[in-house]
């Protein structure tokens, strides 16, 4: 499955990396980029999902941190 694939299934069709994934501008530097893919890693890796999750927020939660990936 290529990148832009996983990205468009956990993200939506419009998606663009910098804005709507990382959460940060296309002219962000690269401090700005690593900080925000290390907070998004942390927060949607499936091994830090909660017990109290459903499985649809956890595949939706995997899916997510594939495209981050």
């Amino acid at each position: 499955m290529s990148a832009a694939t996983i990205l468009s299934e956990a993200y939506g069709e419009d998606a663009c990396l910098y804005e709507t994934v990382l959460g940060v501008s296309k002219d962000a530097s690269p401090s700005q980029l690593r900080k925000a893919y290390y907070k998004k890693c942390l927060r949607y890796h499936p091994d830090k999902q909660s017990s109290d999750f459903s499985n649809d927020e956890k595949e939706l939660a995997k899916k997510k941190f594939q495209a981050i990936s």
